[in-house]
Formats: structure tokens, C-alpha cells, sequence
């Protein structure tokens, strides 16, 4: 359907901006007057693409509500038809759509995305800025999904893009041959690590659902917790999981250390997986060791992060945790509460505990293994057994 397009008077001005409804064109004359210094589309080409846009006052047969009015709403129409045709609730059916809709948050599916570094770290830019602009489902491939993949010379930015795709809002492995599933990785060695990496990112989705349930970003720039530092506006293979986790990766193959930056403001972080302590008031700056299957995470002081192994629930530090309500946690050195455990339906374990702490730069560990929580209380308090 054709859109007839044209500009009624020569360009006078030194910026024009062209904005059509769902297609937004950018046209920049840098000297004025002069069509041919145009960085972007020359004169008939605007004309050609605007034939294949859909014209603003164009209306279903059956509706007189104007495109323009409704262009938004279509992934949410097609999301509605679609459960309706099903007859379902179902809140996790999704579409691929180039539309979102304002009444529900609808996941973007990104494709036809080249495997390469460069592309990887467009991966998370991209996914950092939808987040915190409110589309916090927001998908891209791992490892890629056309044929522009070599299984054993990309072995190692494979095996980063899983581990970069661990901690996004979205996982989503859909690609062209050759396939880049675990199984289908070139060797052992390569599908071992995607393996634990998507382990990994089971331990922590109960935290992601904790974020989204609240209507916060899953990750987020350095800059979003942190806009008093100026240092945290350049800083890009680095970012959050909520406020309190910072992870950092390397962009290239064969890298062996690692620089991140720690701010300041919190004081002391721990690595995630391990708890040794960095000071960051002395210095923000750190240089780690890393091999390329490393999941480079800290975590702030004073954060409780409770995670999910099967039925277990694996408790470190403090903090909330949605399941069928919130569960609230308390700790201390010497004892954990817990609030809101459900009464029915209730099968639960803590499995363990891990505290770290410093007195002089020193930190310790304390354990309790196997506490059942399902004792008909919705408020329970247990006191540490202290392994040394």
C-alpha cells in the first residue's frame, strides 16, 4: 500500500527531523541548502522506503480506530487472540513481535544476529538500555543464530556468551546450523562450561523474578545505582544485577586478567562464588586472574541473596525472596529469621548458610546444614553451627 511522501519546499534548515508514526527517519544537512550533504537517505529514497510504510490514517475493515492510534497495541492484540484461540491464562505464552504493548509487559525477540565479539557486546548495551527504560524482556540469541558461526575457532566467545546470557533477564538458545546448544557445542570441554553456566543461572532466578515482580530492572548500567560517580558513565563490560551484584567480563579470547572497578560507596564487595574480600575505599580498582570460564560476580557488604537449588533453599547473607509471598530474611552473626514461610504446601529446606564478615580484613564462614522450614510457623529464627 502506497504512502505518497514529499517535501513541498527546498531544505532551508541546518537540522530536519522526518518523524512518520512507526517510522522515525533522521535527515542531517550540514550545510544548508544542500541535499547532497545528507548522511542518511538522499531525496528519492525517502520517497521509495515511505511506499512501504503502512499509512498513518489506515483502519481495519470492522474498526474505525486509526493506526496511529493503535500501532502500539498491536503485540498485545496478537498476544490476547492467541490466548483466546487456546482458550488459556496462561501469562507465559509470548510472540515473536516487533510491537509492545502498554498493558503488559511483552518479551522482544531479537534474530538474525551474527556470532562475533562485537555483536556480543551490542548484546548487552542493548539489553542494559532497554532495561532501564522499562522493556526488561528484552532476548537476543546466544552464540548468535545464523550460519556466520565457526564452532572451534569461536569456542571461547561461546562459551562467554553463555556466560553473559546467565545473568540476563531472558535465556533463549535458537539458532541456524550449526546448532549452538550445550550438546551441540564443539567439545566437552565447551558444552561443560555452558552446562554450568545455565546451573548457575538456576541459582539465581528466583532473585531475577524477586526484581521483575517489583517492577525493577534485572540489570543495569554502573551508572544507574551509582550517578554520583562519573567514574561508573564509561565503564562497559561491566554491570549490575539489581543493586547489589556487579558483574565483569572479558571481550576478547585468551584474556588471563581482568580489571574492574569497585565503587567506593559500598566499601566492601565479595566475590560471589568464593567471599574473598576487596576493600574498595583503599583502592576501586582491582586486577584479577581469570580462565575463560570464569562467572566474574561480587557482591556488596550487607546484601542477603537467597538462592534456589531445587527445593532447597540456599541462603547467604540477607534480603527477599519471592516465592508464593515474600519471604523476608534477618541475619546476624549469630542467627537467621525468616518470615512469611507458607503453612501448606510447604516443602522447603535450608541447605546451608554462608556468612562473611570482616574484623580487620578477615572473614569468616559459618554453617548449618539440613533445617527443615516447614514446621507449621510462618516466622522462624535458627541459630548458626559454627564450622571453623
Amino acid at each position: 500500500m502506497a504512502n505518497n511522501f514529499a517535501l513541498s519546499k527546498p531544505i532551508d534548515k541546518q537540522f530536519i527531523s522526518v518523524v512518520l508514526l512507526s517510522l522515525m527517519v533522521v535527515w542531517k544537512s550540514t550545510r544548508k541548502g544542500n541535499s547532497q550533504d545528507l548522511n542518511y537517505l538522499e531525496y528519492h529514497e525517502l520517497q521509495e522506503s515511505m511506499s512501504y510504510t503502512l499509512p498513518w490514517n489506515a483502519t481495519s475493515n470492522n474498526e474505525s480506530t486509526i493506526h496511529m492510534e493503535a500501532h502500539n497495541m498491536y503485540g498485545s492484540f496478537q498476544i490476547r487472540s492467541l490466548k483466546k484461540y487456546y482458550n488459556t491464562s496462561n501469562s507465559d505464552i509470548f510472540i515473536m513481535s516487533a510491537t509492545k504493548g502498554n498493558e503488559e509487559p511483552q518479551p522482544s525477540l531479537i534474530k538474525n544476529i551474527d556470532t562475533s565479539w562485537t555483536n556480543l557486546e551490542t548484546y548487552i548495551d542493548n539489553i542494559l538500555f532497554n532495561s532501564i527504560v522499562g522493556n526488561h524482556l528484552v532476548s537476543f540469541p546466544v552464540c548468535g543464530d545464523t550460519n556466520i558461526y565457526n564452532s572451534s575457532l569461536q569456542e571461547s566467545l561461546c562459551i562467554r556468551w553463555y556466560l553473559v546470557a546467565a545473568t540476563m533477564p531472558m535465556f533463549r538458545i535458537g539458532s541456524y546450523k550449526p546448532w549452538r546448544d550445550p550438546t551441540n557445542l564443539n567439545t566437552v570441554f565447551a558444552q561443560k562450561a555452558a552446562e554450568r553456566a545455565i546451573e548457575r543461572r538456576k541459582l539465581l532466578l528466583p532473585y531475577y523474578y524477586t526484581l521483575l515482580s517489583k517492577h525493577e530492572p534485572v540489570i543495569r548500567p554502573m551508572f544507574y545505582d551509582y550517578y554520583e560517580n562519573i567514574t561508573t558513565f564509561s565503564l562497559k563490560h561491566q554491570y549490575m544485577i539489581g543493586e547489589n551484584i556487579l558483574i565483569a567480563h572479558p571481550f576478547s579470547a585468551g584474556k588471563r586478567k581482568l580489571q574492574v572497578y569497585l565503587p567506593s560507596r559500598v566499601g566492601i564487595w565479595y566475590e560471589l562464588w568464593g567471599g574473598e574480600l576487596y576493600n574498595s575505599t583503599d583502592n576501586p580498582w582491582i586486577n584479577i586472574d581469570i580462565v575463560e570460564t570464569d562467572f566474574v560476580a561480587f557482591i556488596s557488604q550487607g546484601t542477603v541473596l537467597p538462592l534456589m537449588v531445587g527445593n532447597n533453599l540456599d541462603c547467604r547473607a540477607q534480603g527477599t525472596l519471592l516465592q508464593e509471598s515474600y519471604w523476608n530474611f534477618s541475619a546476624n552473626q549469630t542467627s537467621i529469621s525468616i518470615s512469611n514461610i507458607p503453612k501448606e504446601n510447604c516443602n522447603y529446606t535450608l541447605e546451608n548458610i554462608t556468612l562473611y564478615y570482616t574484623t580487620d580484613n578477615y572473614y569468616s564462614k559459618y554453617y548449618i546444614l539440613e533445617k527443615d522450614l516447614c514446621i507449621g510457623e510462618s516466622d522462624i529464627t535458627l541459630e548458626y553451627s559454627v564450622v571453623e
